[in-house]
């Protein structure tokens, strides 16, 4: 066991055991703090991200990635199309199917401006 899952027991057993409301927070507050620490073991270098993309695979099927909108903040949005372009498997496309209603018109607009940008977004709307 090394020293973060060794914390991460103590403060679980912390959690567990005391009553105390705010002791829970912070506990949990410091567990999200040693999650996120951990998880950036796991993002790759400028030189791998441009390494992933350079590899040529002997089939590279296209994928789909299929997403309904249905009046969604835009900052939500746009961290999801973003998310999705900056995979470094480039054979992909977006499919955005968007239902918002009338009154969240911005919606198919932000769409519209990756599209202009990106080939790869696929965009159809109930006001098409």
């Amino acid at each position: 066991m090394n020293t973060l899952d060794i914390t991460r027991n103590i403060i679980k057993n912390i959690i567990d055991a005391t009553g105390s409301k705010k002791l829970k927070r912070a506990c949990k507050k410091i567990r999200l703090f040693f999650f996120a620490v951990d998880m950036t073991k796991h993002i790759p270098s400028d030189s791998e991200l441009e390494l992933q993309r350079k590899t040529e695979f002997n089939y590279s099927p296209l994928i789909s990635v299929i997403c309904p909108i249905y009046n969604t903040p835009e900052k939500f949005l746009s961290e999801m199309i973003e998310s999705i372009l900056a995979q470094t498997y480039s054979d992909l496309e977006l499919c955005l199917y968007d239902t918002s209603d009338s009154e969240h018109h911005a919606v198919g607009e932000i769409i519209k401006q990756y599209c202009t940008k990106d080939s790869r977004i696929v965009y159809k709307s109930d006001s098409c």
